[in-house]
């Protein structure tokens, strides 16, 4: 399994490290975010089919705005259908 890796999306790159060595589930995520390095947790939800941003409240709406996309890029590279 992939353990590191980034996604660049309009000039923002996306840095990922797994917390799983078998099976994609968690992921710290590294942003940019006014010069400084923010972490958020990306997880797959409860029914499996998606990711999606834990703990929300504490991800700024910029970020936030690229979920589903992000969601798409991790599942087409995990093999997700």
């Amino acid at each position: 399994m992939i353990m590191n890796f980034s996604f660049t999306i309009d000039n923002i790159e996306f840095r990922f490290n797994s917390m799983h060595t078998l099976q994609p589930k968690l992921f710290q995520v590294y942003v940019q975010i006014e010069n400084k390095t923010r972490r958020f947790h990306f997880k797959l939800n409860d029914s499996g089919d998606t990711f999606e941003f834990a703990q929300r409240e504490d991800c700024p709406a910029t970020i936030l705005e690229y979920e589903t996309e992000l969601s798409e890029r991790l599942k087409k590279q995990y093999g997700f259908t």
